[in-house]
């Protein structure tokens, strides 16, 4: 496991073992230390979680970057790590809630964060532990401590104070307008290159146009030789069935923020979509479109229309989104995602579901010629078995189609949502930590109504008792 990749609510001893053999040492994104300043009785408590709050966010506020508690310097190579002795376990303290308390308390961290955290024992010496915690370049820096009375940022592997100027504030801030621009510029030009190769496809219809992109990119996560590898491992990738984009053949290498383009011509015999578009830059945009068909011959006001399917408009934005998920955690990157959806030439189209346990017509859309859902997220949200977000673009999605008149629960939402997933998963319960139980969650939806078929289901016949 890589610790600067990893789960790390999956985190073993021999992860950290691994980790530590190869011997990385001390940067700008990576700090040792032995212990938390209150294990040796040096320090009390409080002076100790100012430490934590410093660590932190002195990571949040530069680049990020991954801090090991339990591991000694070793001797005569400084920032190098050395033993791993683990730090002192204390009786009645959660050391996970600990951490966690210093990093959204206010008065230690203001803007709070939200770090990752993975605890293990020595196997050796149950009474001492070894802390990973995992800190993302922040979009809210600067992160003040200490009741606001400072805050800090790391250069050459440690953590110097600096000053709560005014320039220094400004500096930051600058930072993250510029991540905005250049989030701005990389939507844009990858809209731009989508219209021009999707332009001379003769069709009359509706545009699918999907994108994932990292909130705040700074910069790239990848060059374009490992993204085609990704690529190339991806045409050959299948998990319970969900097959992976990019698909199609890579039509060009763009040198404009690094990004490949793959154009995918689909028969005539493809009702739902005539081309498949999919491109991904190297600062970890990935977007996908396709011009659409109305394939369903549904009646409606006494009429028969031609209508399209609204599961395929989820089934595709899921797919993207899973992608998406499985691309960020490829490269390491585990911060918050912008992620968006958009039909184009809708007015007078009719919207028809086949999804769950409803097949009707939804309506037509009879004002707007677009629709546009867009959301901010913290990327591990699209593991979940029915991800909140295609939930909120199902309805607003029927609302733009005349469905405003009607209130949908959401249960026949997430119903929908998760009916797409079955087919593309299949049957298979979720692997969601719902359904794993982890940390005394119910069962998530579809692991209820699994539960409640088998409790339905005719108990077999008493066996017969021979003469």
């Amino acid at each position: 496991m890589d610790l600067w990749r990893a789960d790390l609510a999956r985190l073993t001893y021999a992860d950290i073992e691994a980790f530590i053999a190869q011997s990385f040492p001390e940067s700008i994104r990576l700090d040792y230390k032995a212990g938390f300043g209150d294990d040796g009785g040096s320090k009390s408590r409080e002076a100790a979680n100012k430490d934590i709050a410093k660590d932190l966010s002195a990571f949040a506020n530069t680049q990020g970057g991954l801090l090991v508690i339990g591991v000694e310097e070793a001797p005569k190579r400084r920032g190098y790590p050395g033993a791993i002795v683990g730090r002192p376990k204390k009786p009645g303290e959660d050391t996970r809630q600990r951490i966690e308390a210093v990093a959204l308390s206010s008065a230690h961290v203001y803007p709070p964060l939200a770090p990752r955290i993975g605890v293990v024992d020595l196997p050796h010496d149950p009474t001492r532990e070894v802390v990973a915690i995992q800190i993302d370049e922040s979009p809210d820096a600067p992160h003040w401590i200490d009741r606001r009375q400072g805050f800090y940022v790391r250069r050459e592997g440690q953590n110097d104070p600096v000053p709560g100027t005014d320039e220094d504030y400004e500096w930051l801030r600058r930072k993250r307008e510029r991540a905005v621009a250049l989030r701005t510029s990389l939507l844009e030009t990858a809209d731009q290159r989508c219209s021009r190769t999707l332009a001379p496809i003769p069709i009359q219809g509706a545009q699918l146009y999907a994108w994932a992109i990292p909130l705040y990119p700074r910069q790239p996560l990848a060059d374009l030789q490992y993204l085609r590898r990704l690529a190339e491992q991806a045409w050959q990738t299948e998990e319970k069935g969900l097959p992976f984009y990019p698909d199609g053949e890579l039509r060009s290498t763009h040198s404009d923020h690094g990004a490949l383009v793959y154009v995918k011509e689909l028969s005539t015999t493809t009702r739902s979509r005539s081309m498949d578009y999919f491109s991904v830059n190297e600062y970890g945009g990935v977007d996908y479109a396709c011009l659409l068909e109305a394939v369903n011959d549904v009646t409606y006001s006494g009429s028969p229309a031609r209508a399209y399917d609204e599961g395929f408009l989820v089934r595709q934005w899921y797919l993207l989104l899973k992608y998406a998920r499985r691309f960020y955690q490829t490269v390491g990157y585990w911060g918050l995602v912008q992620v968006g959806v958009r039909l184009d030439n809708i007015q007078n189209q009719t919207l028809y579901t086949s999804t769950g346990s409803y097949n009707e017509t939804i309506g037509v859309a009879e004002f707007d010629n677009t629709f546009a859902h867009v959301g901010e997220l913290d990327q591990t949200l699209l593991d979940e078995p029915i991800p909140a977000i295609l939930v909120e673009f199902l309805r607003r999605l029927r609302w733009c189609f005349g469905a405003g008149r009607r209130d949908w629960p959401d249960s026949v939402l997430e119903e929908g949502v998760e009916s797409v997933r079955r087919g593309i998963h299949g049957n298979e319960p979720c692997q969601c930590r719902k359904h794993q139980k982890v940390r005394g969650e119910a069962a998530c939806l579809w692991c209820r109504r699994q539960a409640a078929a088998q409790s339905m289901q005719p108990s077999a016949p008493p066996t017969p008792v021979a003469a």
